[in-house]
C-alpha cells in the first residue's frame, strides 16, 4: 500500500470472531519499519459489530526517496490497555509514504518545489499599500461647532425681572378683608360647666375608701386582740400547772435571806 505525505489514512481492525460478546479495545502503533521508531500511538473506537477504526494522519516523506511506516494493532481487555487478549493475536500492515513527482522523467519537480515556488513569487508580488495623505478630519467638524455654539448665544434671551409690588398688593388688601370681617363678628361666651356632680362623686369615692381602710384596720386590731387573749390563756394556764407541783411551804435560811435575789428556773418559767 503507498500513501502520499500527510494523507489521511483510517486503520481499521476488525476482529475475526463476530459472535464474540465481550467487550475490548483496541490500539495501534505507528513505527518507522526501518529503525523501529514509534511515531505514533492511536486508539481505535469501536464502531460495533467488532469493527474499530481511527482516522490518522501519515508522517512526510522528507528525503522524497520513500518512507515504510509499520502499524500494528493490538487487542485489549480493559480500557487501560494494560493486557491483551488471549484469544487475538497483534496484526501488523506495512504502508510506503512516498511524493508524487510531477514530470515524465528526469530530475523532475515534486509537490513540494511548486509549493515553495509560488510562495516566493506571492512574497516578491506583494505590493505595500500607499500611505494616505494627512487629511484634517477635525477642521470641518470644529468650524461647525463654533458655528453652533455662535448661534446658541445670539439666541439666548435674558429673562426679564419680575415685579411683585403688584402681587403683594393683592395679598394685603385680602389680608385686610378678613381682618375687618372679624371685627363685626360676635363670639358666644361659653356655657358654665357644672362641678357640682364631679365633687359629689368625688367625696363619695373617699367616704367609699375611707370606709374600707377602717373596715380593714379594725379587722386587723381584732385578730391581734384574739390572738393575745389565747396567749394569755395559755401562759395562766402553764402558771397554774407550775405552781401546783411546788411545795405548800418552805423555809429560808439566814444565809439565803441575806444571800442577793437570783433568778430561779422552774419548768415553763423562771422568778
Amino acid at each position: 500500500m503507498q500513501l502520499s505525505s500527510g494523507e489521511q489514512y483510517t486503520i481499521v481492525r476488525k476482529l475475526a470472531d463476530h459472535t464474540d460478546a465481550s467487550t475490548f479495545y483496541v490500539r495501534a502503533f505507528v513505527r518507522n519499519a526501518r529503525t523501529d521508531e514509534l511515531l505514533a500511538t492511536v486508539d481505535l473506537v469501536d464502531r460495533g459489530d467488532n469493527r474499530f477504526s481511527q482516522v490518522y494522519q501519515v508522517p512526510t516523506d522528507s528525503v522524497g526517496l520513500g518512507l515504510y511506516i509499520s502499524i500494528e494493532t493490538s487487542v485489549y481487555t480493559d480500557s487501560g490497555y494494560t493486557t491483551k487478549s488471549a484469544k487475538y493475536g497483534d496484526e501488523v500492515v506495512t504502508v510506503q509514504i512516498k511524493d508524487q513527482r510531477v514530470g515524465g522523467g528526469g530530475s523532475g519537480v515534486d509537490y513540494k518545489t511548486i509549493r515553495r515556488i509560488i510562495k516566493e513569487e506571492v512574497e516578491k508580488a506583494r505590493v505595500e499599500p500607499p500611505v494616505a495623505n494627512e487629511v484634517d478630519v477635525l477642521g470641518p467638524v470644529q468650524w461647525l461647532e463654533g458655528r453652533i455654539r455662535d448661534a446658541i448665544a445670539e439666541a439666548r434671551v435674558e429673562p426679564e425681572k419680575l415685579d411683585l409690588v403688584p402681587v403683594l398688593a393683592a395679598i394685603e388688601g385680602v389680608n385686610g378683608a378678613i381682618m375687618q370681617g372679624f371685627d363685626g363678628l360676635e363670639i358666644p361666651e361659653p356655657e358654665k360647666i357644672d362641678y357640682d356632680r364631679l365633687e359629689k362623686g368625688i367625696k363619695r369615692a373617699e367616704t367609699r375608701a375611707m370606709g374600707s381602710s377602717k373596715s380593714a384596720e379594725e379587722a386587723v386590731v381584732k385578730k391581734v386582740e384574739k390572738a393575745l387573749e389565747a396567749l394569755k390563756k395559755e401562759v395562766l394556764k402553764e402558771m397554774e400547772a407550775q405552781f401546783k407541783e411546788q411545795p405548800r411551804s418552805f423555809t429560808i435560811s439566814a444565809a439565803e435571806q441575806a444571800a442577793p435575789i437570783t433568778r430561779k428556773k422552774f419548768k415553763g418559767f423562771s422568778i
